[in-house]
């Protein structure tokens, strides 16, 4: 084997790995979770969270007044604290630009007994708990760390018939969100576009690098990113000009 790309997402599993494939001198790329001992190709989960936060923050001014009752973040415990800087660094932006009282902030935990993927059924309780608990709040932004974990929030909304006084924002750009952002329909304003479809070429390209590096003695990476961009309601044609169908 001369590299392997390893893309589970789950922190303890890619450590354990990837300590493992270090003792036999095998090279390994992890994708958007970043892992000691191997190499790193995604997103910066830091400056991710920075331009959802920017943007939800411009949004909040210009609809809201510039002001929120309460943020929900949703994320999953399991992909580490790495990957929670999507969703933290965002609301943490709203507090310092003071957006929202940080005694508002409420994290919830969607890891659902250890799953290694989203539990749609579970994301959706857990923030119609939140709604149910938060009777009065009228203006009520929900983070959520993938588009996944988004669309389940938005069916929460809509259940508990809360459209108007909750919007979410997400990470992933999905078709499902892709489509609803074309249509204006429930409460998801943006998603961040990781262009995900572009990672496969990028990939080869960084496991040719890292494997020409070694082959000559030499050091490289061990950080690679992919850049991207909050998709929304307002530039979503831009970005995606055919209209997605059922």
């Amino acid at each position: 084997v001369d590299i392997i790309v390893d893309g589970t997402v789950l922190t303890e599993t890619g450590t354990a790995i990837a300590k493992e494939l270090k003792k036999d001198n095998i090279p390994m790329l992890s994708i958007d979770c970043l892992y000691e001992d191997c190499y790193f190709f995604g997103i910066n989960n830091g400056a991710v969270g920075n331009t959802i936060g920017e943007f939800s923050k411009n949004w909040i001014e210009n609809n809201w007044d510039g002001k929120l009752d309460a943020i929900q973040v949703l994320f999953n415990e399991a992909n580490g604290e790495e990957n929670k800087l999507r969703v933290s660094n965002a609301a943490n932006m709203l507090i310092d630009a003071g957006i929202v009282n940080a005694d508002n902030v409420i994290y919830t935990n969607i890891n659902s007994s250890g799953a290694t993927v989203t539990d749609v059924s579970y994301v959706r309780s857990l923030v119609v708990d939140y709604l149910t608990s938060h009777p009065n709040d009228k203006k009520i932004l929900v983070i959520a760390q993938t588009d996944d974990q988004g669309t389940a929030a938005n069916s929460a909304v809509q259940a508990s018939n809360r459209t108007d006084e909750v919007a979410i924002v997400s990470i992933n750009c999905d078709t499902a969100v892709v489509k609803m952002l074309q249509e204006k329909s429930g409460s998801i304003i943006g998603t961040f576009n990781a262009n995900p479809s572009g990672y496969g070429d990028q990939i080869v390209e960084v496991c040719a690098q890292i494997l020409a590096a070694r082959a000559a003695g030499k050091e490289v990476g061990p950080i690679f990113n992919n850049k991207g961009v909050v998709v929304s309601r307002e530039n979503v044609w831009e970005y995606f000009p055919e209209k997605i169908k059922d």
